[in-house]
């Protein structure tokens, strides 16, 4: 297969930016970083990781209905392919699944559900053959209830389900965690189903001394400063949905290291912190790192740094990154990674859409017109949209805020790609 101009064109930027980061005071270390450049990009040319997003016209469905939806296909390798859609109940047996021909990114179709389909929480999953040469956490997946006037059961108890299995997790950011260096901790605490679960709770050393406290604040998430102090251990004592009372092991602090803070300074800067520790009698760690912050394969950012006392400043502006996830790395001088930390940038670009109705209210099935509006700042544009009408009231939400096609395409799916 010949390339495409797009990928030929792919292939010249990236083979610009490498030349471009070539220049560095330290000949072998521009070199070797040089080919892990190359092969970055290289690897993402030869295998785009392709996504996949489904609008559902609803979140809740009863037996005999139709399940509609709209895909969108991002990052395809090809133009026209077979999009798979499947049905999965709760113990993960697929209970219905269709084929779909998708072209230039588009595909159409439903999902009609039986009179005898047992009442349940169940996962719709889509996926094309190209993702399957990966791993299967790439595939589309949304929980949505199904009803059944048929059983004499049909309110499901969501808090026993997310009972049966409570994972909690800490994660010191850039990923080390150093006795004397005040880092942040994030923390997520959800069951069986990755369902956050609202948790509080505190750290205690192996002296029984509470040494922080912490409250969830989103879908199970949150953080707090901490320092960890030379020969302590920890532990975190935690209350999980206000009733289950858990102690979970805390990660254990190193003697020495480099430790990599991100923040964001205003609506244009990034400002970026490195604190290096070692200690006399140990290895001596090296003053010299580089700094790279890449996004989907491409190198959009690098810096050398020179560690000439125990801490460096680092001011970032935002509109040298794109928007979405920005992966940060933090090299030794052997390009050993020592640090990471995925960024948040939002410059929103995307399209805007404007929705206006011909009246204010409407009678009992009166015609509805709708001027629909589209534009990329102030100039328009065309747009392939869909949208679903439903009544609010009549819905189980699985989520309080549940992914959109936004969400899903900036956030969720580019997780996925760096391993979160």
């Amino acid at each position: 297969m010949k390339p495409s101009y797009k990928s030929l064109l792919l292939i010249s930027v990236a083979a610009a930016m490498i030349l471009m980061f070539t220049f560095s005071t330290n000949p072998y270390t521009d070199s070797r970083m040089a080919q892990l450049i190359a092969r970055a990009n290289s690897y993402y040319l030869q295998f785009p990781q392709e996504k996949v997003y489904l609008h559902l016209d609803r979140s809740s469905y009863w037996a005999s209905d139709d399940i509609w939806f709209k895909a969108y296909l991002k990052d395809s390798p090809t133009r026209n392919c077979n999009l798979s859609v499947e049905l999965l109940n709760s113990s993960g047996t697929i209970v219905a699944k269709k084929k779909y021909w998708a072209q230039n990114g588009l595909a159409y179709g439903d999902f009609h559900l039986s009179d005898t389909i047992s009442t349940g929480i169940y996962q719709i999953r889509a996926y094309t053959n190209w993702m399957r040469n990966f791993e299967d956490r790439w595939f589309f997946r949304k929980n949505l209830v199904i009803w059944n006037l048929k059983d004499r059961k049909i309110h499901e108890d969501k808090r026993q389900l997310r009972e049966n299995k409570i994972d909690i997790q800490f994660f010191p950011e850039g990923g080390t965690f150093v006795t004397g260096l005040k880092s942040k901790v994030a923390f997520k605490a959800a069951d069986q189903n990755g369902k956050g679960l609202n948790v509080e709770g505190r750290i205690v050393d192996d002296l029984d001394n509470v040494v922080a406290d912490f409250t969830s604040n989103f879908k199970g998430l949150g953080n707090f400063i901490f320092q960890p102090m030379e020969g302590r251990k920890y532990e975190a004592k935690v209350t999980v949905a206000g009733q289950i009372e858990m102690s979970v092991d805390f990660p254990s602090p190193q003697a020495e290291g480099v430790t990599f803070a991100v923040s964001h300074q205003d609506a244009s800067q990034l400002h970026i912190q490195v604190h290096k520790k070692s200690i006399a009698s140990g290895y001596n760690l090296t003053a010299e790192y580089i700094l790279l912050g890449q996004s989907k394969g491409f190198v959009y950012y690098r810096k050398n740094i020179e560690l000439g006392k125990d801490k460096f400043d680092l001011d970032i502006e935002k509109n040298e990154l794109p928007t979405g996830i920005v992966q940060f790395t933090l090299f030794d001088k052997d390009v050993i990674p020592v640090c990471e930390r995925l960024v948040f940038i939002n410059h929103h670009d995307q399209v805007n859409i404007e929705i206006s109705p011909d009246k204010n209210s409407y009678r009992t099935r009166e015609e509805v017109q709708l001027q629909i509006n589209t534009a990329d700042g102030e100039m328009p544009i065309m747009a392939n949209l869909s949208m679903s009408v439903f009544n609010p009231d009549a819905q189980l939400e699985m989520e309080d805020y549940p992914n959109n096609i936004l969400t899903h395409f900036l956030l969720g799916s580019e997780l996925q790609y760096f391993g979160k």
